[in-house]
């Protein structure tokens, strides 16, 4: 499950830097970009999975599972809202 749910929180972080880079790339062509509340919502769904799944790695019992756990739904739930729905 550590395995899954940190490689789910780095690909939160590589879609807020793609996410990132197309809003500065589309401001500079007068384009809008994808919109500075979906990069500000993703850039902070990256950061507390990140936290998460640093929590995770360092704590092997049950508290440890459960943030792993909170990863996998966080970075899920967020996909699914953002781009899904």
């Amino acid at each position: 499950m550590r395995g899954l749910s940190g490689t789910l929180a780095a690909g939160a972080v590589v879609l807020a830097l793609g996410l990132i880079g197309f809003q500065i790339w589309g401001s500079g062509r007068g384009i809008p970009g994808p919109g500075l509340p979906d990069v500000i919502a993703q850039s902070a769904v990256a950061v507390l999975a990140v936290g998460l799944q640093r929590f995770a790695d360092r704590h092997p019992d049950r508290s440890g599972a459960l943030a792993a756990t909170g990863t996998a739904a966080l970075v899920l739930g967020s996909v699914w809202f953002w781009w899904w729905l």
